[in-house]
């Protein structure tokens, strides 16, 4: 309460205090709020998890947006802290550490909302790793093997050529097998090249 005149003292403003008798209510610091619910506020509050007040003078502290989080050990109550690489946070208000990317994804940049899927032509890496970048993360497939869709887990692992085609080592695109030549025959999948066909036969 602050005195409006001789008579009477009024309220101070959400986000706004003051000491018994003042002439005048003060803004609540950065990582504080003076709760609007809170009549005759004489005091601050320190924002709670998962929630931050980076201005002065705030009626209510704000949920740390996805991509962020505050621990309750945080005592920073001014500002969230951003997702590491190779985690991620998709929901608001949150008060634990970001996730962990999944197998078949990465986060190569900070306060991710989601991660990245692996891209065609690569697969997640097994183990347990932190999938802080696509060539961590996400392993190229082998010689006889592509992969052409996205976000592939290592559980799934790249598919073999089929039949009728191969991916040698000068295939540098993963994504597909290249079909045998004319004159020349595979019947096994999962090859690196194709062989002539026998004297008599053509294809």
């Amino acid at each position: 309460l602050v005195m409006s005149n001789s008579i009477s003292c009024k309220d101070c403003h959400a986000g706004w205090w003051s000491n018994k008798n003042d002439a005048k209510c003060i803004a609540c610091e950065t990582g504080k709020a003076g709760l609007s619910e809170m009549l005759n506020i004489s005091h601050c509050v320190d924002c709670g998890e998962g929630k931050y007040s980076s201005n002065l003078g705030r009626g209510s502290c704000v949920e740390c947006p996805a991509g962020y989080y505050r621990l309750a050990s945080n005592t920073n109550t001014a500002a969230c802290t951003a997702c590491s690489t190779g985690k991620y946070q998709n929901l608001d208000g949150q008060s634990t550490i970001c996730k962990d990317c999944p197998d078949g994804f990465y986060a190569d940049r900070t306060n991710m909302i989601w991660c990245t899927p692996c891209p065609a032509g690569r697969v997640g890496a097994s183990g347990n790793i932190n999938r802080y970048e696509v060539t961590v993360a996400c392993s190229l497939c082998a010689v006889g093997k592509f992969a052409s869709r996205l976000g592939r887990n290592s559980s799934e692992g790249c598919i073999e050529c089929p039949a009728g085609y191969y991916r040698s080592e000068d295939h540098a695109n993963t994504t597909s097998c290249t079909a045998c030549n004319v004159g020349k025959r595979q019947h096994q999948r999962g090859k690196v090249s194709c062989i002539s066909c026998l004297a008599g036969f053509f294809m």
